[in-house]
């Protein structure tokens, strides 16, 4: 049973908490989209692809990987671009 949700915005999550009727216990769950059977795209060669977070975050860290927080910007970054 959901006893409380919240729609993360930024993030396109949703914040689940859920008490289970049989023993009481408490959970707590973060659901999101699956991207790759929502988007696709079309890459450089022509072909049509499903989207892949973690190839964003790999272009995205490589123009970073100069800076000394560059696994944190990047993935902060990804997540910007995914939420937009």
């Amino acid at each position: 049973m959901v006893t409380n949700s919240r729609l993360q915005k930024r993030l396109n999550r949703v914040w689940r908490r859920r008490k289970c009727e049989g023993c009481n216990c408490v959970l707590t769950s973060v659901e999101s989209t699956d991207l790759s059977s929502t988007f696709i795209y079309k890459s450089e060669s022509g072909r049509i692809e499903p989207f892949q977070r973690d190839k964003l975050f790999l272009s995205i860290y490589d123009s970073l990987k100069h800076r000394e927080t560059a696994q944190k910007d990047a993935t902060a970054l990804t997540d910007t671009v995914i939420g937009k």
